[in-house]
């Protein structure tokens, strides 16, 4: 890779028990923790608390009971 080369990154995305499509990222993850002091997103996943980034996503990845029950405006997907 070349200093000037852009790379695509494509999100990966998975349809909740609603059918509501979700982003696959740290903020739609169970293990996924407030912000620390310093602003940090945390995960808790083996019960570390370890600085990642928004829109990080690891093969670790499971999406939190919040997102879960996210329901659409009856448009599905």
């Amino acid at each position: 890779m070349r200093d000037n080369e852009v790379i695509d990154i494509v999100p990966e995305f998975t349809v909740n028990m609603n059918g509501a499509q979700i982003k696959k990222c740290c903020a739609s993850c169970k293990y996924h923790d407030a912000l620390d002091d310093k602003g940090h997103r945390l995960c808790t996943y083996d019960g570390a608390k370890k600085v990642v980034f928004k829109s990080e996503v690891c093969k670790h990845w499971e999406i939190s009971d919040a997102i879960n029950i996210i329901r659409t405006n009856g448009h599905g997907v």
